[in-house]
């Protein structure tokens, strides 16, 4: 890895969007919900080229019109970063024009399960509508100290910000 300095680095994590307060209330690429509008390289999507050398990358990214993300909030916060970090590099190095575009899904992005909190689980294993009751049991039986969240979940603040 490569360290790059930067001039501001917003960590966020919440459960409002607030790109609105970071620019000009009147800024095109800043969605009615807050969420802020990125080409394909995750740069802000801004017409006048001010803002080329800011990058977004998490929830606060809209997901383009007829694509889709990732449920599991983290792990599409993490496929948005490494595309953000390859192509802060390549601006870093004085090359502007080979830029990657991040691989929005045509299809859907499903999870088999999301896990709220150790007790709270919402399961999709692919079962009869009928039986939803048998996926979020099978969901809370498996527990969340199998999942992502709960393996990583110091690494996003748990015990300093949230229990």
């Amino acid at each position: 890895g490569e360290t790059i300095d930067a001039d501001i680095v917003y960590y966020a994590a919440g459960f409002q969007f607030s790109g609105g307060a970071l620019f000009p209330k009147d800024s095109s690429f800043v969605t009615s919900n807050g969420q802020l509008q990125c080409r394909p390289t995750l740069q802000l999507s801004e017409k006048e080229g001010r803002y080329d050398n800011i990058f977004a990358c998490g929830d606060i990214v809209a997901i383009p019109e007829n694509k889709y993300g990732d449920v599991k909030g983290v792990v599409h916060a993490q496929a948005l970063a490494k595309t953000v970090a390859r192509n802060i590099h390549t601006l870093a190095s004085g090359n502007t024009k080979n830029l990657v575009e991040y691989p929005w899904s045509d299809t859907p992005v499903t999870a088999s399960a999301i896990v709220i909190s150790p007790d709270v689980c919402v399961g999709a294993f692919g079962l009869p509508s009928f039986m939803t009751c048998v996926e979020n049991g099978m969901g809370r039986y498996l527990k969340s100290k199998d999942f992502f969240v709960s393996m990583n979940a110091a690494k996003f603040g748990k015990g300093a910000t949230w229990n």
